[in-house]
């Protein structure tokens, strides 16, 4: 038989109704930040603002009269997002070359070595330099590609995203000539 005390239905307490309370702000606010992060992501953009060639001797007493030569550009980030902070980590950069673009030099910047999150709206500039082996009167790399591939850390808020890894390349870049009127060249994803 069933006593009285089974059949009386248990009351919440104050306590039971404010944790209540506080679990279902804290699921909307998860689901409400989803939403807002999901519409209104990162948006960086790349862009070559300078490119040129510069010839080096190794040393005016050397036999073979070495000339080293690389291939250097400024590469412009611009963070154009409202609200996400945006780091960058190393980049990896080819630079292709010849009449079918078979033909590439690699080089790695360390661009976030100082670990510095760039605040939305702003931009900053990457020096790079790739070594390559230049002739004068060679001008196969009047009409580069140069291809980047960066890892990049997104911060909204206290909200820290993982790394994502962006790769994006620049057409007609054109280390001889380089008309003003050409940069800034725009990078596409």
């Amino acid at each position: 038989m069933a006593s009285i005390r089974s059949l009386i239905r248990h009351r919440w307490s104050a306590k039971l109704y404010i944790s209540a309370a506080m679990l279902v702000t804290l699921l909307l606010i998860a689901v409400g930040s989803t939403i807002s992060i999901s519409l209104a992501p990162a948006h960086i953009s790349f862009s070559i603002e300078e490119a040129s060639i510069g010839t080096y001797k190794e040393d005016s007493k050397h036999p073979d009269n070495v000339t080293n030569t690389h291939l250097n550009f400024i590469l412009a980030a611009n963070n154009t997002s409202r609200h996400t902070a945006v780091m960058y980590g190393s980049m990896s950069v080819e630079v292709w070359y010849g009449p079918a673009a078979t033909a590439w030099v690699r080089t790695v910047v360390n661009a976030g070595g100082d670990g510095e999150w760039h605040m939305p709206g702003s931009s900053v500039n990457f020096t790079v330099s790739a070594d390559y082996g230049y002739s004068p009167n060679n001008t196969a790399n009047n009409d580069c590609r140069v291809v980047v591939e960066s890892k990049v850390w997104f911060r909204n808020g206290l909200a820290t995203t993982l790394p994502f890894t962006v790769s994006f390349s620049c057409w007609h870049v054109d280390f001889v000539y380089r008309p003003p009127n050409l940069y800034p060249i725009r990078c596409v994803v």
